[in-house]
């Protein structure tokens, strides 16, 4: 979403990290449902989200909790990486944390989970420096003007 117009942004690609942020997810993903979740170390063969013309994407079948927690007490905390920006929009500089947990889905006991909240990404438009601007004319004048100075008063100073 454009932070300044709320405008929702299609385009953005994104990849999942656990909490520590050094392993990057890799879903196997069939017919909808998601196979299998594997923790890799190279972001190059991670799952890659993108976001749809309003600007969502869904991340699935992430597990949450431990072996030594209820599915009611259990949660996760996992990250959120922008690797591409939509066009004219500068990548996110850091990863959005989100936790998952019992609450996120309307029915944790269900086989088909639902999703039941989301989070916003604001993203910035680039902003580039002005070249050829008023700004950078006037220094460019006093820099020439120094130097014909200086070019001038070691002439006199040599004769």
């Amino acid at each position: 979403m454009d932070k300044a117009t709320s405008k929702k942004l299609s385009g953005a690609e994104f990849v999942v990290t656990n909490k520590a942020g050094d392993r990057y997810l890799k879903q196997t993903v069939s017919n909808g449902a998601v196979i299998k979740n594997e923790w890799i170390s190279s972001k190059d063969n991670a799952t890659v989200f993108k976001s749809d013309e309003n600007g969502y994407f869904e991340v699935i079948g992430l597990p949450y909790g431990n072996a030594n927690q209820s599915a009611k007490d259990g949660k996760t905390t996992y990250k959120i990486v922008e690797t591409k920006a939509p066009k004219d929009y500068a990548l996110l500089q850091q990863p959005i944390e989100f936790v998952v947990n019992s609450s996120y889905y309307e029915d944790p006991t269900a086989v088909e989970l639902k999703k039941s909240d989301s989070q916003d990404v604001k993203n910035n438009k680039v902003t580039i420096p002005q070249t050829g601007g008023i700004g950078s004319i006037i220094v460019v004048a006093v820099g020439v003007v120094l130097a014909v100075v200086g070019l001038f008063v070691k002439r006199r100073v040599t004769k």
